[in-house]
């Protein structure tokens, strides 16, 4: 009889699935994601303003949800593209776009205290943490932890996913990690505003 993994077992393997799963498996949950954060934000009025937040934006088509998540997720994901592609000529695009969409998939999470409080509160949770921790201190602190652990997440995955599709590491890695982020996130706010600009 197999034993059971230990802790330590399952917690490495839950930090390293973003380069131990396979390329298709990949891309088939970075592709439920944006399926699931379309129909969550359709369903809750909600569409994504950034990388990692939503805000109350009332209703549109779920035509429009898909193709909004669509553009987020090609944005994020291209500067790591562009970042594996100059480090390692032979960076695979479709692994590399697969990975980085999966290990964004924590952001959908961002959903969910739009389930337990109004729209108008979800909008001030997102907008202001401060005037809404005045306002609510137990959802502000338990929105900003939320926030917190999902920062990290997707922040660990994205690594460890470029990581594999580079195969470099150390500080060189980790400071082309740094900057390929840094310019996903400027990116998507970007893409996402001319998106917004155009409807």
């Amino acid at each position: 009889m197999a034993s059971l993994p230990s802790f330590k077992e399952v917690v490495a393997w839950f930090v390293n699935r973003p380069a131990e799963n396979p390329t298709r498996n990949a891309l088939m949950w970075g592709v439920a994601w944006l399926i699931i954060s379309a129909i969550g934000g359709w369903h809750l009025y909600l569409a994504p303003t950034s990388a990692l937040g939503y805000d109350l934006f009332g209703y549109m088509p779920l035509l429009w949800h898909l193709a909004i998540n669509v553009a987020l997720g090609i944005a994020f994901t291209l500067p790591f593209i562009l970042a594996a592609l100059i480090v390692n000529h032979q960076a695979s695009i479709v692994e590399t776009f697969s990975r980085l969409l999966f290990a964004h998939w924590p952001a959908v999470l961002m959903l969910l205290p739009a389930l337990a409080v109004s729209g108008n509160r979800y909008a001030l949770l997102n907008n202001n943490l401060r005037v809404a921790f005045e306002l609510d201190a137990t959802s502000a602190t338990l929105f900003a932890l939320l926030l917190a652990v999902v920062v990290m997440w997707i922040v660990r995955w994205a690594y460890v996913a470029f990581r594999k599709v580079t195969t470099r590491g150390g500080y060189v890695g980790l400071m082309l990690f740094g900057v390929a982020l840094f310019v996903a996130a400027v990116a998507t706010e970007w893409a996402l505003q001319l998106i917004y600009g155009a409807i």
